[in-house]
């Protein structure tokens, strides 16, 4: 019995296979997700592996449940082949798992590109020509995507055919990119969405205006300098943007929704503008690493100084719980 450990990319995952079963599925720190050997069902079939070249085609048996999954990783291809690929396949059309990475020569994503193949999650990385995908290129997978990964690449923008209802998607991460606005899709479960290190300097309502499950939102490391979204129970990293004053109309709702902010990274300005969270301990445990332009912490500055010298203080004050230095 021959052991083959095949290897398609430092993001996707990493197989061994025995005599064409998949028993073991590992990812890129090499930890052991799932070792199992089982016989592979014969319902399921990959399409010729010559006639889809250089992408590989697998049957994974993982999690009592079996689907196929696509490799394009690591490769030359550009559009045009993938293509002529996808349109080769006619037997089996749903797919639990693509990884597209690592193809320098891929630069866009047009729609029909995937024939009318579905797929359950999507790994589309690394590809540093891709620089747009079509409104509708995953309308096949509308009601099958769970989870939609495009991020580093170089997209500009990313848009969603309005009348495409992604209604089991529950993370979308295009981190890493060139966008300059939230992609917005229908997606009403949406739980985790990634947009770090993408240009964005603001967040409008009508951004996220159709995520109502949305726990977090990730805008770390961008341009943000504006935030006012109407947001509530959830997380929002907001770390290493442009952030210097925490103002009270927006940062007040935000906590008083009980979202939970990360901050740090930021310089921000503790002058009287901060007065409502120094003077209200029960904020403090949502706004985390919030520092000051000095290295201190808003939330351990001495409420004193803010009492006296702040004439919108008194309008700020909870009860005389005071924490001081």
């Amino acid at each position: 019995m021959g052991l083959t450990c095949v290897k398609y990319s430092v993001l996707c995952t990493v197989f061994i296979i025995v005599n064409n079963v998949v028993i073991g599925k590992f990812y890129e720190d090499h930890k052991l997700f799932e070792l199992r050997k089982e016989t592979i069902p014969t319902y399921l079939d990959c399409p010729d592996k010559d006639t889809i070249a250089p992408c590989i085609c697998l049957v994974n048996n993982l999690d009592d449940r079996t689907f196929l999954s696509m490799y394009c990783s690591n490769t030359i291809l550009n559009e045009t082949d993938l293509a002529q690929i996808f349109h080769t396949i006619y037997q089996s059309k749903h797919f639990g798992y693509l990884c597209i990475s690592h193809n320098p020569k891929l630069t866009h994503l047009p729609n029909g590109i995937f024939s009318d193949l579905e797929f359950e999650e999507v790994d589309i990385v690394l590809n540093p020509g891709l620089t747009s995908v079509n409104d509708g290129v995953f309308g096949y997978s509308s009601q099958s995507l769970r989870i939609l990964h495009l991020y580093n690449n170089n997209l500009e923008n990313l848009t969603f055919e309005s009348s495409l209802h992604f209604n089991i998607l529950t993370e979308l991460a295009v981190n890493y990119n060139q966008l300059k606005e939230i992609p917005r899709l229908n997606a009403p479960l949406l739980d985790s969405l990634y947009l770090y290190e993408n240009p964005i300097k603001q967040i409008l309502p009508e951004d996220i205006k159709g995520f109502t499950k949305l726990n977090q939102l990730w805008l770390n490391g961008m341009e943000i300098e504006d935030i006012d979204p109407d947001l509530k129970n959830m997380t929002l990293e907001l770390s290493y943007n442009n952030i210097t004053i925490l103002d009270e109309q927006t940062y007040r709702k935000l906590v008083d929704n009980h979202v939970t902010i990360y901050l740090g990274g930021n310089f921000l300005s503790c002058d009287c503008s901060v007065s409502w969270i120094v003077l209200n301990p029960s904020y403090h445990p949502y706004l985390v690493d919030a520092e000051c332009t000095d290295g201190h912490n808003v939330t351990q500055l001495n409420p004193d100084w803010y009492i006296h010298n702040c004439p919108q203080s008194i309008n700020n004050r909870a009860p005389p719980v005071y924490r001081i230095d």
